[in-house]
């Protein structure tokens, strides 16, 4: 909760500060509308929850959870509504879906006479309505422009549900599909760097690598605490109107 409180007090203020450094920036505030899609790969790392739950060290614990863990991909699309303070910087606000997860796979051995095992494999789904804040700054003009981009994105769950999939040394594969217990409310961080082209009529089209974190756990297992990560590309185009 500490980590979210800052992080929402650092992009609040980024943009004022932003504002008090523009001459006549009344005159200079213009509005504009966009759509975005961005492709990623989620992933996720742990941290250690609570120590005295584990029948084992943290260490080993956490070396055998990541052992089985691995990305899945991911992705978030929407729209969004900018406010341009100037040539060089505007606050944008969103409303996106986004599917965020990883995946993790085990094999169990039955018999190692006849080496018959089961196979499984799960993949976790989370289902998020985001409202992402951001701030971005614009580097040069003309044609092609270059932007960092810094801020919050807090995600509303829709849905959390892990995907079970089995199969055997007689490929018979089975597969289970049920809820998770995920935490309700998450924010994440967000940085991205991206490139810019501007077109005649007031529109823009950006292409921007990013990543970003959960800063708290999507979880409430006691054992341990899992942040999801996302590192993607994403496309937007803007409209000012």
């Amino acid at each position: 909760m500490k980590n979210i409180l800052i992080a929402v007090f650092l992009l609040t203020t980024l943009p004022f500060f932003s504002i008090g450094q523009t001459e006549n920036s009344s005159e200079n505030v213009a509005y504009a509308f966009g759509v975005n899609f961005a492709s990623e790969l989620n992933y996720r790392t742990l941290k250690v929850g609570n120590e005295y739950q584990l029948s084992q060290p943290w260490e080993e614990y956490k070396y055998a959870q990541d052992s089985a863990a691995f990305w899945k991909w991911g992705f978030s699309t929407g729209a969004n509504f900018s406010v341009i303070w100037n040539k060089k910087s505007q606050l944008q606000l969103g409303l996106n879906y986004s599917n965020n997860g990883y995946q993790t796979f085990d094999k169990e051995i039955i018999n190692d006479t006849m080496g018959f095992f089961h196979d499984y494999r799960y993949k976790l789904n989370y289902e998020y309505l985001e409202i992402p804040l951001k701030f971005k700054y614009y580097i040069g003009q003309g044609t092609v422009t270059f932007n960092g981009t810094a801020g919050i994105i807090p995600k509303i769950l829709i849905r959390a549900t892990t995907h079970k999939t089995q199969t055997n040394v007689t490929d018979m594969y089975t597969s289970q599909v049920y809820d998770n217990n995920a935490r309700q409310f998450n924010v994440s961080y967000f940085v991205g760097a991206g490139l810019n082209i501007n077109f005649s009529n007031n529109s823009m089209l950006s292409i921007e690598p990013s990543i970003s974190s959960s800063l708290a756990s999507v979880d409430h297992n006691s054992n341990q605490k899992a942040f999801l990560w996302n590192s993607g590309i994403g496309i937007h185009y803007q409209v000012r109107i």
